[in-house]
């Protein structure tokens, strides 16, 4: 009796797993590519997260508390940035400040691009 009701268990888990799951559509039902590129629409799959850690920021002393402004940036490629923490210094006075921005995130994106040498029909669905 407890092997059927394991087995049932795991099939309800499958059921209800499978009617959640929503198919993305990236390239429309054969969508026409006629000797050129085409690029689909983008859509957002996950995101990364990274932890940068704890900075030592000493400065020499300012004119206001807004005169100085660090933005914290990061990327996965070297050329596109993703800014997701910033630091204001709370005094004026030249000091040294301890700053744990905490956990960095980003989207990460995905997109197709479909060259053809002459008129193809295509259609991408992710499964």
């Amino acid at each position: 009796m407890k092997k059927y009701a394991n087995l049932i268990c795991l099939l309800v888990v499958l059921l209800v797993a499978m009617a959640t799951y929503a198919a993305i559509v990236w390239v429309g039902s054969m969508q026409t590519v006629n000797n050129t590129t085409y690029i689909s629409g983008s859509n957002s799959v996950s995101t990364a997260t990274y932890n940068p850690g704890t900075f030592l920021i000493t400065d020499g002393g300012l004119t206001a508390t807004t005169a100085m402004t660090i933005y914290l940036s990061w990327s996965m490629d070297g050329t596109n940035f993703f800014t997701n923490a910033t630091f204001v210094p709370t005094v004026t006075n030249a000091g040294t400040y301890t700053w744990a921005p905490g956990p960095l995130a980003a989207p990460i994106w995905q997109r197709f691009s479909i060259t053809t040498t002459n008129s193809v029909n295509v259609g991408i669905i992710q499964q």
